[in-house]
Protein backbone atom coordinates (compact mmCIF):
# COMPACT_ATOMS: atom_id res chain seq x y z
CA UNK A 1 0.00 0.00 0.00
CA UNK A 2 1.31 3.21 -0.67
CA UNK A 3 2.20 5.73 2.48
CA UNK A 4 -0.34 8.45 1.15
CA UNK A 5 -3.52 6.09 1.55
CA UNK A 6 -1.76 4.57 4.21
CA UNK A 7 -2.13 7.59 6.33
CA UNK A 8 -5.77 8.48 5.52
CA UNK A 9 -6.48 5.08 6.71
CA UNK A 10 -4.86 5.47 9.95
CA UNK A 11 -6.50 9.01 10.15
CA UNK A 12 -9.65 7.88 9.92
CA UNK A 13 -8.57 4.92 12.42
CA UNK A 14 -7.33 7.99 14.71
CA UNK A 15 -10.70 9.77 14.21
CA UNK A 16 -12.99 7.09 15.23
CA UNK A 17 -10.85 6.24 18.12
CA UNK A 18 -9.92 2.50 17.37
CA UNK A 19 -6.12 3.15 16.65
CA UNK A 20 -3.26 0.62 18.57
CA UNK A 21 0.25 1.52 18.53
CA UNK A 22 2.42 -1.17 18.88
CA UNK A 23 5.96 -0.05 19.78
CA UNK A 24 9.16 -2.29 19.05
CA UNK A 25 12.95 -1.94 20.05
CA UNK A 26 13.43 0.44 16.71
CA UNK A 27 11.68 3.26 18.22
CA UNK A 28 14.07 3.55 21.40
CA UNK A 29 17.18 2.79 19.34
CA UNK A 30 16.24 6.30 18.50
CA UNK A 31 17.30 6.79 22.22
CA UNK A 32 20.49 4.71 22.43
CA UNK A 33 18.96 1.88 24.05
CA UNK A 34 20.43 -1.44 22.38
CA UNK A 35 18.49 -3.14 20.25
CA UNK A 36 17.37 -6.90 20.67
CA UNK A 37 19.92 -8.56 18.21
CA UNK A 38 22.34 -6.60 20.64
CA UNK A 39 21.44 -8.05 23.97
CA UNK A 40 20.92 -11.63 21.96
CA UNK A 41 24.92 -10.72 21.38
CA UNK A 42 25.68 -9.81 24.98
CA UNK A 43 23.96 -13.36 25.89
CA UNK A 44 25.69 -15.52 23.12
CA UNK A 45 29.58 -14.06 24.12
CA UNK A 46 28.98 -14.48 28.16
CA UNK A 47 28.49 -18.03 26.64
CA UNK A 48 30.93 -18.50 24.19
CA UNK A 49 28.11 -19.45 21.66
CA UNK A 50 28.69 -18.54 18.07
CA UNK A 51 28.23 -20.14 14.44
CA UNK A 52 31.60 -20.68 13.87
CA UNK A 53 31.85 -24.42 13.85
CA UNK A 54 28.63 -24.07 10.65
CA UNK A 55 30.09 -21.42 8.77
CA UNK A 56 31.31 -22.29 5.56
CA UNK A 57 33.55 -18.79 5.23
CA UNK A 58 35.73 -20.65 8.22
CA UNK A 59 39.69 -19.88 7.51
CA UNK A 60 42.22 -20.93 9.88
CA UNK A 61 42.88 -18.05 11.54
CA UNK A 62 39.44 -17.99 12.49
CA UNK A 63 37.93 -16.69 14.39
CA UNK A 64 38.41 -13.07 13.52
CA UNK A 65 37.56 -10.18 15.83
CA UNK A 66 35.54 -8.27 13.43
CA UNK A 67 33.55 -10.89 11.92
CA UNK A 68 30.21 -10.65 11.54
CA UNK A 69 28.90 -13.78 10.43
CA UNK A 70 29.19 -15.64 13.96
CA UNK A 71 26.22 -13.63 15.16
CA UNK A 72 24.20 -14.49 11.67
CA UNK A 73 21.49 -16.27 14.21
CA UNK A 74 18.13 -18.13 13.03
CA UNK A 75 14.92 -17.23 14.75
CA UNK A 76 15.59 -20.21 16.67
CA UNK A 77 18.76 -19.03 18.42
CA UNK A 78 17.16 -16.09 19.01
CA UNK A 79 15.08 -17.13 21.85
CA UNK A 80 17.23 -20.19 22.78
CA UNK A 81 20.38 -18.44 23.40
CA UNK A 82 18.83 -16.69 26.12
CA UNK A 83 17.70 -20.15 27.24
CA UNK A 84 20.45 -21.86 27.33
CA UNK A 85 22.44 -18.85 29.57
CA UNK A 86 19.17 -18.67 32.30
CA UNK A 87 19.62 -22.76 32.38
CA UNK A 88 23.27 -22.10 33.21
CA UNK A 89 23.05 -19.60 35.53
CA UNK A 90 22.89 -20.91 39.03
CA UNK A 91 22.47 -17.56 40.68
CA UNK A 92 20.51 -17.22 43.14
CA UNK A 93 16.78 -16.79 41.42
CA UNK A 94 18.67 -16.45 38.35
CA UNK A 95 20.13 -13.08 39.30
CA UNK A 96 22.95 -12.87 36.98
CA UNK A 97 20.31 -13.63 33.89
CA UNK A 98 18.14 -10.83 34.97
CA UNK A 99 21.04 -8.26 35.36
CA UNK A 100 22.59 -9.18 32.68
CA UNK A 101 19.49 -7.94 30.69
CA UNK A 102 19.29 -4.54 33.01
CA UNK A 103 22.67 -3.84 32.42
CA UNK A 104 22.76 -4.45 28.74
CA UNK A 105 19.39 -2.31 27.94
CA UNK A 106 19.69 0.20 31.25
CA UNK A 107 19.19 3.61 29.70
CA UNK A 108 19.76 7.05 31.23
CA UNK A 109 19.07 8.75 28.78
CA UNK A 110 15.42 10.80 28.28
CA UNK A 111 12.72 9.70 26.03
CA UNK A 112 12.88 10.62 22.18
CA UNK A 113 11.09 12.53 19.87
CA UNK A 114 9.20 9.65 18.21
CA UNK A 115 7.88 8.69 21.68
CA UNK A 116 6.73 12.20 22.13
CA UNK A 117 4.96 12.01 18.61
CA UNK A 118 3.19 8.74 18.85
CA UNK A 119 1.06 10.67 21.93
CA UNK A 120 0.28 13.39 19.90
CA UNK A 121 -1.78 11.05 17.85
CA UNK A 122 -3.27 9.72 20.71
CA UNK A 123 -3.53 6.46 19.91
CA UNK A 124 -6.25 4.21 21.98
CA UNK A 125 -3.88 2.06 23.30
CA UNK A 126 -0.18 1.90 23.08
CA UNK A 127 1.58 -1.73 23.03
CA UNK A 128 4.98 -2.49 23.37
CA UNK A 129 7.44 -5.46 23.57
CA UNK A 130 9.99 -2.88 24.80
CA UNK A 131 11.48 -3.24 28.78
CA UNK A 132 13.06 -0.12 29.14
CA UNK A 133 10.66 2.85 30.78
CA UNK A 134 10.73 5.64 27.51
CA UNK A 135 7.28 5.43 26.06
CA UNK A 136 6.25 6.05 29.45
CA UNK A 137 8.30 8.50 30.63
CA UNK A 138 7.45 11.38 27.79
CA UNK A 139 6.95 14.44 28.73
CA UNK A 140 3.88 14.73 26.09
CA UNK A 141 0.69 16.25 28.36
CA UNK A 142 -0.93 12.80 26.62
CA UNK A 143 0.86 10.10 28.35
CA UNK A 144 -0.39 11.55 31.32
CA UNK A 145 -3.84 9.85 30.56
CA UNK A 146 -2.70 6.73 29.98
CA UNK A 147 -2.45 3.96 32.49
CA UNK A 148 0.90 1.14 32.66
CA UNK A 149 -0.05 -2.32 32.45
CA UNK A 150 2.74 -5.06 32.58
CA UNK A 151 1.25 -7.87 34.41
CA UNK A 152 -2.53 -9.16 34.04
CA UNK A 153 -3.82 -8.07 37.71
CA UNK A 154 -2.65 -4.68 36.22
CA UNK A 155 -5.92 -4.68 33.89
CA UNK A 156 -7.77 -5.61 36.83
CA UNK A 157 -6.44 -3.13 39.37
CA UNK A 158 -6.33 0.19 37.18
CA UNK A 159 -8.93 0.38 34.92
CA UNK A 160 -8.69 3.22 32.53
CA UNK A 161 -9.53 4.10 28.74
CA UNK A 162 -6.28 4.14 27.25
CA UNK A 163 -3.18 1.56 28.30
CA UNK A 164 0.19 1.59 27.69
CA UNK A 165 0.41 -2.17 28.07
CA UNK A 166 4.40 -3.60 28.25
CA UNK A 167 3.19 -6.42 26.34
CA UNK A 168 6.98 -8.52 27.67
CA UNK A 169 7.49 -7.12 31.03
CA UNK A 170 9.58 -3.90 32.86
CA UNK A 171 13.08 -3.76 33.37
CA UNK A 172 12.13 -2.31 37.01
CA UNK A 173 10.34 -5.88 37.41
CA UNK A 174 12.78 -8.40 36.39
CA UNK A 175 10.30 -11.16 37.03
CA UNK A 176 7.76 -10.06 34.03
CA UNK A 177 10.60 -9.79 31.14
CA UNK A 178 9.66 -12.69 28.06
CA UNK A 179 12.83 -13.02 26.05
CA UNK A 180 13.57 -16.59 26.36
CA UNK A 181 11.96 -19.20 24.34
CA UNK A 182 9.94 -20.81 27.45
CA UNK A 183 8.50 -17.49 27.65
CA UNK A 184 7.02 -17.11 24.25
CA UNK A 185 5.92 -20.49 25.01
CA UNK A 186 4.23 -20.28 28.02
CA UNK A 187 2.90 -16.72 27.46
CA UNK A 188 -0.72 -17.16 26.48
CA UNK A 189 -0.72 -19.52 29.86
CA UNK A 190 0.71 -17.24 32.14
CA UNK A 191 -1.01 -13.42 30.47
CA UNK A 192 -4.82 -14.40 29.50
CA UNK A 193 -5.96 -11.75 30.18
CA UNK A 194 -3.61 -9.60 28.40
CA UNK A 195 -3.91 -11.63 25.46
CA UNK A 196 -7.43 -11.71 25.43
CA UNK A 197 -7.56 -7.96 25.76
CA UNK A 198 -5.05 -7.48 23.02
CA UNK A 199 -6.99 -10.24 20.84
CA UNK A 200 -10.37 -8.53 21.56
CA UNK A 201 -9.11 -5.24 19.72
CA UNK A 202 -7.77 -7.44 16.48
CA UNK A 203 -11.85 -6.86 15.95
CA UNK A 204 -12.69 -3.36 15.16
CA UNK A 205 -9.39 -1.47 15.68
CA UNK A 206 -6.53 -0.77 13.15
CA UNK A 207 -2.69 -1.66 14.57
CA UNK A 208 0.09 0.43 13.28
CA UNK A 209 3.46 -2.06 14.09
CA UNK A 210 6.74 0.79 14.60
CA UNK A 211 10.02 -0.07 15.19
CA UNK A 212 10.06 -4.23 14.51
CA UNK A 213 12.02 -6.20 11.60
CA UNK A 214 9.92 -9.45 9.75
CA UNK A 215 11.88 -11.75 11.64
CA UNK A 216 10.68 -10.28 15.27
CA UNK A 217 9.31 -13.02 17.02
CA UNK A 218 6.97 -10.40 18.43
CA UNK A 219 5.51 -8.94 15.49
CA UNK A 220 5.05 -12.75 14.13
CA UNK A 221 3.29 -13.58 17.57
CA UNK A 222 0.64 -10.88 16.38
CA UNK A 223 0.50 -11.68 12.90
CA UNK A 224 -0.41 -15.42 14.12
CA UNK A 225 -3.41 -14.30 16.39
CA UNK A 226 -4.29 -11.97 13.74
CA UNK A 227 -4.54 -15.00 11.18
CA UNK A 228 -5.89 -17.44 13.60
CA UNK A 229 -8.51 -15.40 14.69
CA UNK A 230 -9.84 -14.26 11.17
CA UNK A 231 -9.76 -18.36 10.24
CA UNK A 232 -11.54 -19.09 13.28
CA UNK A 233 -14.73 -16.39 13.42
CA UNK A 234 -14.47 -16.16 9.36
CA UNK A 235 -14.27 -12.26 9.48
CA UNK A 236 -13.08 -11.03 6.21
CA UNK A 237 -13.84 -7.90 6.43
CA UNK A 238 -11.89 -5.60 9.48
CA UNK A 239 -9.72 -2.55 9.89
CA UNK A 240 -6.29 -2.78 7.73
CA UNK A 241 -3.11 -2.68 10.00
CA UNK A 242 -0.03 -1.61 9.29
CA UNK A 243 3.65 -2.47 9.21
CA UNK A 244 5.57 0.49 8.93
CA UNK A 245 9.40 -0.26 7.77
CA UNK A 246 12.93 1.09 6.99
CA UNK A 247 13.19 -1.93 4.05
CA UNK A 248 10.74 -2.66 1.43
CA UNK A 249 9.39 -6.08 1.62
CA UNK A 250 9.78 -8.72 -1.54
CA UNK A 251 7.01 -9.46 -3.08
CA UNK A 252 6.10 -12.83 -1.71
CA UNK A 253 6.00 -11.04 2.05
CA UNK A 254 4.03 -8.38 0.82
CA UNK A 255 1.31 -11.26 -0.45
CA UNK A 256 1.90 -12.93 2.66
CA UNK A 257 1.11 -10.33 4.80
CA UNK A 258 -1.62 -9.02 3.27
CA UNK A 259 -4.07 -12.04 3.46
CA UNK A 260 -3.70 -11.51 7.07
CA UNK A 261 -4.63 -7.83 6.87
CA UNK A 262 -0.94 -6.01 7.29
CA UNK A 263 -0.43 -3.87 4.55
CA UNK A 264 3.71 -3.28 4.33
CA UNK A 265 4.28 0.91 4.04
CA UNK A 266 7.65 1.27 3.12
CA UNK A 267 9.52 4.42 4.63
CA UNK A 268 12.06 4.85 1.64
CA UNK A 269 9.06 5.93 -0.66
CA UNK A 270 7.96 8.94 1.13
CA UNK A 271 9.45 11.85 -0.70
CA UNK A 272 12.37 13.49 0.39
CA UNK A 273 10.83 16.70 0.65
CA UNK A 274 8.95 15.57 3.39
CA UNK A 275 11.24 15.75 6.36
CA UNK A 276 11.99 19.47 5.80
CA UNK A 277 8.11 20.26 6.16
CA UNK A 278 7.94 17.52 8.77
CA UNK A 279 10.60 20.14 11.34
CA UNK A 280 12.31 16.93 12.87
CA UNK A 281 14.34 17.50 15.95
CA UNK A 282 17.84 17.57 15.82
CA UNK A 283 17.91 15.09 18.22
CA UNK A 284 17.15 12.38 15.73
CA UNK A 285 20.19 11.93 13.26
CA UNK A 286 19.48 8.00 12.43
CA UNK A 287 18.02 8.54 9.08
CA UNK A 288 15.59 5.38 9.37
CA UNK A 289 14.19 7.60 12.94
CA UNK A 290 14.28 10.90 10.56
CA UNK A 291 11.92 8.89 7.82
CA UNK A 292 9.48 7.27 11.09
CA UNK A 293 9.29 10.63 13.01
CA UNK A 294 8.04 12.34 9.17
CA UNK A 295 5.42 9.55 8.15
CA UNK A 296 3.97 10.17 12.54
CA UNK A 297 4.37 13.94 11.81
CA UNK A 298 1.90 13.35 8.61
CA UNK A 299 -0.50 11.80 10.63
CA UNK A 300 -0.82 14.49 12.86
CA UNK A 301 -0.60 17.56 10.57
CA UNK A 302 -2.67 16.46 7.16
CA UNK A 303 -0.99 19.74 5.44
CA UNK A 304 2.18 18.29 5.15
CA UNK A 305 0.96 15.50 2.51
CA UNK A 306 -1.52 17.97 0.92
CA UNK A 307 0.57 18.65 -2.06
CA UNK A 308 1.33 14.89 -2.55
CA UNK A 309 -2.48 13.98 -2.61
CA UNK A 310 -3.99 14.61 -6.34
CA UNK A 311 -6.56 17.83 -6.68
CA UNK A 312 -9.30 15.26 -7.37
CA UNK A 313 -9.26 13.19 -3.65
CA UNK A 314 -8.85 16.22 -1.95
CA UNK A 315 -12.50 17.75 -2.91
CA UNK A 316 -13.53 14.00 -2.37
CA UNK A 317 -12.06 14.26 0.85
CA UNK A 318 -13.08 17.39 1.87
CA UNK A 319 -16.74 16.96 0.14
CA UNK A 320 -17.38 13.42 2.84
CA UNK A 321 -18.44 16.34 5.51
CA UNK A 322 -21.20 17.52 3.55
CA UNK A 323 -22.99 14.56 3.21
CA UNK A 324 -24.59 14.59 6.30
CA UNK A 325 -25.64 17.83 6.14
CA UNK A 326 -29.76 18.15 5.40
CA UNK A 327 -29.37 21.63 2.97
CA UNK A 328 -26.21 22.55 0.93
CA UNK A 329 -25.52 26.04 -0.34
CA UNK A 330 -23.24 27.41 -2.93
CA UNK A 331 -21.74 28.70 0.22
CA UNK A 332 -20.99 25.81 1.77
CA UNK A 333 -19.34 24.62 -1.15
CA UNK A 334 -16.66 27.02 -0.92
CA UNK A 335 -15.99 27.05 2.72
CA UNK A 336 -15.26 23.35 2.44
CA UNK A 337 -13.25 23.59 0.02
CA UNK A 338 -12.40 26.73 -2.73
CA UNK A 339 -12.44 25.85 -5.55
CA UNK A 340 -10.38 29.15 -7.25
CA UNK A 341 -12.41 32.08 -8.53
CA UNK A 342 -15.46 30.88 -9.01
CA UNK A 343 -18.90 32.52 -9.20
CA UNK A 344 -22.55 31.19 -8.94
CA UNK A 345 -24.91 33.04 -11.49
CA UNK A 346 -28.44 31.72 -11.14
CA UNK A 347 -28.57 28.51 -10.53
CA UNK A 348 -24.54 28.13 -12.80
CA UNK A 349 -21.04 27.55 -11.24
CA UNK A 350 -19.23 29.53 -13.67
CA UNK A 351 -15.10 28.89 -13.09
CA UNK A 352 -12.03 31.63 -13.83
CA UNK A 353 -9.31 28.97 -13.58
CA UNK A 354 -9.51 25.99 -15.77
CA UNK A 355 -7.26 23.34 -13.89
CA UNK A 356 -10.37 23.75 -10.99
CA UNK A 357 -12.99 23.37 -13.70
CA UNK A 358 -11.21 20.54 -15.36
CA UNK A 359 -11.02 18.87 -12.22
CA UNK A 360 -14.71 18.93 -11.26
CA UNK A 361 -15.51 18.13 -14.91
CA UNK A 362 -14.45 14.95 -14.59
CA UNK A 363 -15.30 14.01 -10.77
CA UNK A 364 -18.65 15.17 -12.58
CA UNK A 365 -18.22 12.34 -15.05
CA UNK A 366 -17.28 10.29 -12.12
CA UNK A 367 -20.45 8.69 -10.64
CA UNK A 368 -18.68 7.11 -7.87
CA UNK A 369 -17.14 10.46 -6.20
CA UNK A 370 -20.10 11.34 -5.22
CA UNK A 371 -19.58 15.02 -6.41
CA UNK A 372 -22.26 15.01 -8.74
CA UNK A 373 -24.83 14.79 -5.91
CA UNK A 374 -23.44 17.22 -3.57
CA UNK A 375 -23.71 19.95 -6.57
CA UNK A 376 -27.09 18.92 -7.11
CA UNK A 377 -28.05 19.61 -3.90
CA UNK A 378 -26.60 22.65 -3.91
CA UNK A 379 -28.62 23.86 -6.31
CA UNK A 380 -25.74 23.96 -9.25
CA UNK A 381 -27.46 22.61 -12.50
CA UNK A 382 -24.51 23.55 -14.69
CA UNK A 383 -20.84 24.47 -14.58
Amino acid sequence: MDWVTAIKEIQKAQEDDRLVIFVGAGVSKNSGVPSWYELIRKFADELGYSRCDTCQKKVADCPKSDCKDRYEYTQEEFLRIPEYYYQQDLSENHANYFGLIQSTLHCDKDPNSIDDEIFSIFPRHIITTNYDPLIEKSQSVNSLLYTVVTRDSDLLAEANDRYIIKMHGDLGNPDTIVLKESDYIKYEQEHPLICTFIKSLLVNHTFIFLGYSLNDNNLNLIIGWINYFRELHGVEKRPANFWITSKPAVPFEDTRLESRNIYVVDLSSLPTDLEEKAAIPSSITNSTGRRLFTFLRCITNPQITYEHISLENRIVEKYQLLKSYSKISYQDLIAVQPLGQTKFLDTELIFYDKTWYNCIQKLLADSSSGVAEIFKRAGVSAV
